[in-house]
């Protein structure tokens, strides 16, 4: 059974009356338990003037094995199905503290690659913090993004059936950018 509106109000008001608005103050005494407690635990948090949780890491043995493993991709991806951090909000100064954060957990070793969307405070930080590494958009981003070009381009030309074949290589890029004279397209220069 689902609950409704009224429902869930009444939840909000039992959780409040409980936790006031504490919520940030447990999550951050439950993480520096862990961090207290687990071995090669990492947590890091952040807040602005006024006291209030502006962004958190935390890093766990699992994940830093992991990383030390596979450290060859990071996949930034702000859906949070694997979160390893929480921003307040997604600018420039937070992006970098996140990722500074994330390089002192692992002891400083860069991804050889970073894929990210195309958030341009992201994209700044990530060519600042992880200077050593590559960094492109995902393939969901790329073609999400090559929708954007007119209709009638794509009807009139075979790049759809191009691109969508697309085995991405420095060398394919070049030479799908140069059969369709887009060599000069900003876009199509930076996500490769």
């Amino acid at each position: 059974m689902r609950g409704n509106v009224v429902d869930y109000r009444n939840f909000k008001r039992v959780m409040v009356s409980i936790i006031g608005f504490r919520d940030a103050q447990i999550i951050v005494i439950k993480m520096n338990d862990r961090k207290n407690n687990y071995p090669n635990y990492s947590f890091y948090y952040k807040c602005d003037e006024n006291k209030v949780l502006n962004s958190m890491f935390w890093a766990d043995e699992t994940e830093k094995t992991y990383y030390s493993e596979f450290d060859d991709i990071m996949c930034f991806d702000a859906t949070f199905i694997q979160t390893i951090g929480l921003l307040r909000t997604e600018d420039v100064d937070l992006y970098k503290w996140l990722l500074e954060q994330f390089l002192k957990a692992h002891s400083n070793k860069q991804p050889l690659l970073v894929l990210t969307d195309q958030d341009p405070a992201l994209k700044q930080d990530v060519d600042s913090v992880f200077y050593q590494s590559k960094h492109s958009l995902c393939m969901w981003h790329i073609i999400k993004m090559s929708k954007k070009l007119s209709y009638e381009f794509l009807k009139s030309t075979n790049f759809k059936k191009k691109f969508n074949k697309l085995c991405l290589g420095h060398r394919n890029w070049e030479l799908l950018m140069k059969e369709f004279i887009l060599e000069d397209e900003r876009w199509f220069k930076d996500i490769f």
